[in-house]
């Protein structure tokens, strides 16, 4: 009886080292697919913060160059002007016929204005005449 005890025993204890080697087997198994989820999680964060990055990086530099483009346009070295210069200017009224206007000089220092003359447009524009039988006046869908 002492070996079908020792048997037994030793079966038992067989059986719970294999069943504790598949449990651990289980654990690590189990630890590993959460690293690896972790990597693939990680990896997808830094993706999407490289393509954003990226993404930032385009429309910093499209900025910049539209910027450049667009402040070449106005050709700011061309506005500047000397001191004297800067503070007056010349308003332009056109008449009713169209080929003489009268000019206004202004000067920012002394807060004055005064009308210089009345004189031919340097720009003469040719004034536009409505048709015959049209109204000066909108009219809704008509001709």
């Amino acid at each position: 009886m002492d070996k079908f005890v020792a048997a037994k025993v030793w079966e038992f204890t067989r059986a719970r080292q294999q069943e504790a080697a598949r449990s651990a087997h289980l654990k690590f198994a189990r630890l590993r697919a959460a690293r690896a989820r972790s990597h693939e999680r990680h990896a997808k964060y830094l993706r999407l913060a490289i393509v954003c990055a990226l993404f930032a990086a385009l429309i910093g530099a499209s900025l910049t160059v539209n910027s450049y483009i667009v402040l070449g346009d106005l050709k700011l070295g061309e506005l500047v002007m000397p001191n004297e210069m800067a503070r007056t200017g010349r308003v332009t009224f056109r008449m009713a016929d169209g080929r003489t206007c009268r000019y206004e000089n202004f000067d920012n220092d002394l807060a004055e204005a005064s009308r210089s003359r009345m004189a031919p447009c340097e720009d003469v524009i040719p004034r536009v005449r409505p048709r015959a039988g049209s109204s000066r006046s909108f009219n809704w869908g008509g001709k």
